[in-house]
């Protein structure tokens, strides 16, 4: 029953947010329902003239998914489009507002960005202080500015640049890096703890106050020659 509740709320929420295509969705539907009788009923070798009509009703009713697949699909893309555009748009707001937790409001912006499938994600103009990303399955192409009280768990992240910023009790659990660069940050207090490395820069890296960095990388794998040098 709660099955059919979530069914029925998904079916509701794709029609409201992709009205054309509900349209064409639904008297395709009922096209099938009309063919389908009518085949049953009206199909035999004395009905000729019938079943030249049917013909030509099954390639209209083709010719209408196919106009329906790609009306859904030049929605959709307009959709994705315009959300990302909102996105950007609210990004650049926050990087000249004085808005409280204006690095965290950031943060919920970049992932919507990123189930958006944005190219790039810039938040090098903020000052992240106290958040935690947790399962999500993919970070590519994103940009930060300082990070303090941070973590990611669970994550593969791939093409992201770290580089140049202060990270402060940052910590990186179950996560995958691939092509991604720590260059000439500063580490204070970063755990990676069973990560994994592919093609990861860390040169140049400063410890600060992480005497106890060593300690905090725990179960790594990888190539990463740089960390190992460290």
């Amino acid at each position: 029953m709660c099955y059919l509740y979530g069914m029925i709320g998904r079916i509701k929420n794709f029609i409201s947010d992709h009205p054309k295509s509900s349209l064409f969705i639904g008297v395709a539907f009922l096209i099938i329902v009309i063919l389908g009788v009518t085949d049953f009923l009206l199909m035999s070798p004395e009905t000729y003239d019938v079943y030249d009509i049917l013909v030509e009703s099954h390639g209209l009713f083709f010719d209408l998914v196919v106009f329906g697949v790609i009306l859904s699909i030049y929605e959709e893309w307009r959709s994705r489009k315009e959300q990302l555009q909102r996105c950007y748009d609210e990004m650049n707001h926050l990087k000249y507002s004085k808005v409280k937790n204006a690095g965290q409001k950031a943060i919920v912006i970049a992932i919507k960005m990123q189930n958006l499938k944005a190219s790039d994600i810039d938040l090098t103009a903020f000052k992240i202080d106290g958040y935690h990303i947790h399962d999500m399955k993919r970070m590519n192409n994103w940009r930060f500015g300082h990070l303090r009280r941070f973590s990611i768990t669970i994550s593969h992240i791939t093409n992201t640049n770290f580089s140049g910023i202060v990270l402060n009790k940052v910590t990186f659990i179950s996560c995958n890096f691939e092509n991604c660069s720590f260059a000439l940050s500063k580490f204070e207090n970063v755990t990676f703890l069973s990560c994994t490395f592919k093609n990861v820069n860390f040169d140049n890296v400063l410890l600060g106050k992480s005497i106890d960095f060593f300690e905090r990388i725990k179960n790594i794998q990888g190539d990463s020659k740089d960390l190992e040098e460290l």
